[in-house]
């Protein structure tokens, strides 16, 4: 059971300088929640790096010689308790990075990363229903 997602677009950035203070965010979470879905927060509360914690949750952590997060990928195809993920890391992600999603229904929505804050946004269509416009 669970809801298959995919990673469609991201645009993600931690500075390395950056890096100690969200892995002791994750810490934080993991001792205050036992449970995330699909990880327990035993596994990553005491992570050793950034790249530990992403991979107890199903998730790549790409860094680049800087030792900066530049990019996430997703290794697993079910969708978890992500946002407070997120959410913990929010202070320490860029603002107006995003990681955009597409669920198995076709729901399509972004992990927005702003101001210290991560929202969950949905996508929304519009259609032009004038029939008297031409294709």
């Amino acid at each position: 059971m669970g809801y298959c997602v995919e990673v469609t677009d991201t645009k993600f950035f931690i500075s390395a300088n950056d890096m100690p203070a969200a892995l002791k965010a994750c810490h934080k979470l993991g001792k205050s929640q036992n449970d995330f879905h699909w990880v327990r927060g035993h596994e990553f509360s005491k992570a050793k790096d950034l790249e530990e914690v992403f991979d107890t949750w199903g998730w790549q952590l790409k860094i680049d010689e800087e030792g900066n997060a530049i990019d996430v990928s997703m290794l697993c195809e079910k969708l978890g308790a992500e946002l407070k993920l997120f959410e913990a890391l929010a202070p320490y992600v860029k603002s107006a990075s995003y990681i955009e999603m597409c669920g198995e229904d076709g729901a399509t929505w972004r992990y927005t990363f702003n101001n210290g804050k991560c929202k969950e946004v949905y996508a929304k269509m519009s259609f032009d229903l004038d029939e008297d416009s031409e294709s």
